[in-house]
C-alpha cells in the first residue's frame, strides 16, 4: 500500500474536486472554485495528525513543567507509525521523518521552532508508557540522518575490530533490558566499551576519531523508553554540562569515582577516551 497523497501535498480527492467543479460549473465564477478547492485543502490539513499535533503544541507555555499536555500533543502523532510501516522506499520513510521532525512551531521558543528530535531529547519523560512514540523516535532520528553517515555506521560495524564491536553490542544489550534506569551501570558499561575505543584508538588513530561523525551517532533503543546514542551518553554521564551548555569539560578520574562509585581504573579509561573523542 501506498503512503496518501495527502501526506505530501494535495491529495486526490483535491484534484479530483477540482476536474469535477471544472467539468460540471465551467462557466461559474472561477472564484467560487477556488473557495471549494481551498475548503478542502484546509480540511484535509487539518485532519493531518501533524497538524493536529503543533495545535495541541500551542497549549504547552513550558514544556518542562506541562509534561501532561505534551504527552498528550506527541500521542497525537501516533498514526504515523502505520504510515512508516507500510511505506515501499527508504525515500518515503526519509521523506515522513523530515516532514515530523519539523522544525515545529511552538510558543516556548518563537525564534526558531523546535524538532520533534529536540522536544524528545529535551523535555520528554523516561518510562512514558508509549511504545509508539518510542518507535516514532526512532524513525525520526534514524532517517534524518544523512544517508552517507548511516552508510559509513553500517560499513564501520563490518570493519572494526571483534573485540570493539562485541563492547558495542553489549553497550546495546544492556541498555535495551537495563530496567529500573542505573547511572553507576550504564557509566560501568560505558567504561568497558571505553577500554575498547581506547585500544582501537592505538591501533589506528583516524578510524577511532571518525566514529563519532557516524557510528556514535547511531539510535540505540533503551529500557526506559527513549531512544539514545553513545555521543548522548557520552554528554549526559561523562561529561560536565553549565551555563545552558555554554561550558563542558570532562569529569576528571576523582570526579568520576566520587560521582558514581566506579573504580579507579575505570574512571581512567573513560577519561582516556573522553580525551581522544574528537582527536
Amino acid at each position: 500500500m501506498r503512503l496518501p497523497v495527502k501526506i505530501f501535498g494535495v491529495s486526490t480527492a483535491v484534484l479530483a474536486l477540482c476536474c469535477g467543479i471544472a467539468a460540471a460549473q465551467s462557466t461559474e465564477d472561477s472564484a467560487a472554485i477556488s473557495i471549494a478547492v481551498q475548503k478542502e485543502v484546509l480540511r484535509q490539513e487539518m485532519s493531518d495528525p501533524l497538524v493536529q499535533c503543533v495545535e495541541a503544541l500551542k497549549k504547552v507555555s513550558n514544556p518542562k513543567k506541562d509534561t501532561d499536555k505534551l504527552m498528550d500533543a506527541l500521542r497525537l502523532l501516533m498514526p504515523y507509525e502505520k504510515l512508516f510501516s507500510e511505506a515501499e522506499s527508504p525515500e518515503e520513510i526519509r521523506a515522513l521523518a523530515k516532514k515530523l521532525n519539523g522544525p515545529l512551531m511552538v510558543p516556548w521558543n518563537t525564534y526558531r521552532g523546535n524538532s520533534l528530535i529536540e522536544i524528545f531529547d529535551e523535555y520528554v519523560p523516561d518510562y512514558h508508557g508509549e511504545p509508539v512514540l518510542t518507535l516514532l523516535e526512532f524513525y525520526v532520528k534514524l532517517y534524518t540522518m544523512p544517508e552517507k553517515t548511516v552508510r559509513l555506521a553500517h560499513q564501520n560495524e563490518r570493519d572494526l575490530p571483534v573485540k570493539f564491536m562485541d563492547a558495542e553490542r553489549t553497550l546495546r544489550r544492556e541498555l535495551h533490558v537495563m530496567s529500573p534506569k542505573d547511572s553507576k551501570r550504564i557509566v560501568e558499561v560505558l567504561a568497558s566499551f571505553a577500554q575498547q575505543y581506547n585500544e582501537l584508538y592505538k591501533q589506528d588513530k583516524d578510524k577511532a576519531s571518525s566514529l563519532s561523525e557516524n557510528l556514535f551517532k547511531m539510535p540505540i533503543p533503551t529500557a526506559w523508553e527513549r531512544i539514545t546514542s553513545i555521543i548522548q551518553l557520552r554528554r549526559k554521564y561523562l561529561l560536565f554540562v553549565d551555563g545552558g551548555g555554554d561550558f563542558v569539560r570532562s569529569y576528571t578520574i576523582e570526579e568520576l569515582v566520587e560521582k558514581y562509585g566506579i573504580t579507579t581504573k575505570q574512571a581512567e579509561q573513560i577519561a582516556k577516551f573522553n580525551a581522544h573523542f574528537y582527536h
